[in-house]
């Protein structure tokens, strides 16, 4: 996950002088898109500029740029992992690796909020969801997040803390080099912990800055200043600007198409499944039958040209997950086997 702050947009807005609030009618939906681009380098950038707050403030994030990475959300509806998140009505995914990790979120009309973080290694789920944006959102308004999660890979359990405080702290016009905007400037400071077996592992401060305009889901742009130190590679600082490129809203199943998809036939089955695979060219596949307590109870391989049932007949009835793996991809799926 490259943000936590994963929004998107749909239009361009106006230009005006007047103090804005940031509302619910800029909340994503399934379909939103966008791309967004990073200042190659930041000489020349006034840094300690872009942290003034106030009214009526002129900010720039003008330069040299380079790619970045593009941005979607989906509906997350037919996904097997939707039941660890339930109050979930979409995710934000990297459109340019789109099957790796989902951010799972929910937004309503209060506002927008992180749920945790779904890929095909680690499970995040936090106990109290972490809120990105409130709505409405007005200058001089603060928030806070307080909330935690347990992780386990293979044997090894752990710990993600997250502690943030963010304040609305500025309003005025940001130039950016897609143009000039009316923004909501809001300035976010958050501290990551991570403990493994008990022992703190790492931890994470970051600074953001954060520029909202109306019209557009998400922020215009992102000033980022962060410090991370791991008992592996002692403590590393990091400066970054991002800005909104290009961005759209098309329809979901448009973004979907380009993320692989596993369809098992029947479901539910009997005595036998077969798997269809799309979106991704291969040539073999490996497949692993999971079933309800993580116990692998059957696996093998497959060709693209191959059309050969997998027989269930002598497993206990019951949901299974298939997972099926493609160089470097991993497809997930669940399935009910009936007696």
């Amino acid at each position: 996950m490259k943000s936590f702050f994963t929004f998107l947009a749909l239009s361009l807005c106006g230009i005006t002088f007047s103090q804005i609030s940031y509302t619910s009618a800029n909340a994503p939906k399934p379909g939103h898109k966008s791309e967004y681009k990073f200042l190659e380098n930041l000489q020349g950038i006034d840094l300690n500029a872009l942290t003034q707050a106030g009214s009526d403030k002129t900010w720039n994030v003008t330069g040299p740029d380079v790619d970045g990475y593009n941005e979607g959300f989906i509906s997350i509806d037919a996904y097997p992992f939707k039941n660890l998140f339930p109050t979930a009505n979409m995710a934000s995914i990297d459109l340019d690796e789109p099957d790796t990790s989902f951010t799972m979120v929910e937004v309503n009309s209060n506002g927008v909020y992180w749920l945790g973080s779904y890929d095909t290694s680690t499970t995040i789920v936090w106990k109290d969801k972490y809120i990105f944006v409130p709505f409405p959102l007005n200058f001089g308004q603060n928030f806070q997040n307080g909330t935690e999660a347990d992780v386990t890979q293979g044997t090894t359990t752990g710990k993600i803390e997250i502690q943030s405080n963010a304040n609305a702290d500025g309003w005025g016009m940001l130039t950016t080099n897609e143009g000039t905007y009316p923004v909501l400037k809001v300035k976010t400071k958050q501290i990551t912990e991570i403990t493994v077996s008990g022992i703190p592992f790492g931890s994470s401060t970051f600074e953001y800055h954060h520029w909202y305009a109306s019209g557009i889901v998400g922020p215009v742009a992102e000033f980022t200043i962060s410090e991370t130190e791991s008992i592996f590679t002692g403590i590393e600082n990091d400066t970054t600007i991002r800005f909104l490129h290009k961005q759209e809203l098309v329809a979901g199943e448009t973004i979907e198409k380009i993320i692989p998809k596993l369809i098992l036939t029947p479901n539910p089955a009997t005595d036998f499944f077969q798997m269809e695979i799309n979106g991704i060219d291969y040539d073999q596949a490996i497949y692993t039958l999971i079933n309800a307590e993580g116990k692998t109870v059957d696996s093998g391989n497959f060709n693209r040209n191959q059309n050969q049932p997998i027989a269930i007949q002598n497993l206990s009835a019951g949901n299974y997950f298939v997972q099926v793996i493609l160089d470097n991809k991993t497809l997930l799926f669940d399935i009910l086997h009936k007696q």
